[in-house]
């Protein structure tokens, strides 16, 4: 199989980087772990296309772990002339992420 050589070298370069990737601070993480639980952010998009909708998304900081926040994203719109919400969906952010040696040269270089 002529296959078999690339994806093996393919593992191995990503198995290289994972172990060389640093971990650096998740911006997100770092703002959010600023405010107290219970937080919320609100933004407002307009959408100028036959007719318009504005839709809200609303992120609210449920439980701040030392390792990730929990957020809450909840959306409204109003695309069918009704408003229609959508169900709250969950997502987290990490605290920290690997930051590989060339990611980490241009951050240290103002790029």
């Amino acid at each position: 199989m002529r296959l078999a050589p690339i994806v093996a070298t393919c593992a191995l370069a990503v198995i290289v980087t994972a172990a060389t990737a640093e971990e650096v601070d998740h911006p997100a993480y770092l703002s959010w772990s600023r405010c107290p639980v219970g937080t919320s952010v609100m933004f407002r998009s307009l959408t100028e296309a036959k007719g318009n909708t504005i839709t809200t998304t609303t992120t609210t900081l449920k439980q701040l772990k030392p390792d990730a926040a929990v957020l809450e994203i909840r959306k409204v719109s109003d695309a069918t002339g009704k408003r229609v919400e959508g169900a709250p969906r969950s997502t987290s952010s990490t605290a920290s992420s690997p930051c590989s040696p060339a990611s980490r040269r241009k951050i240290s270089a103002g790029r």
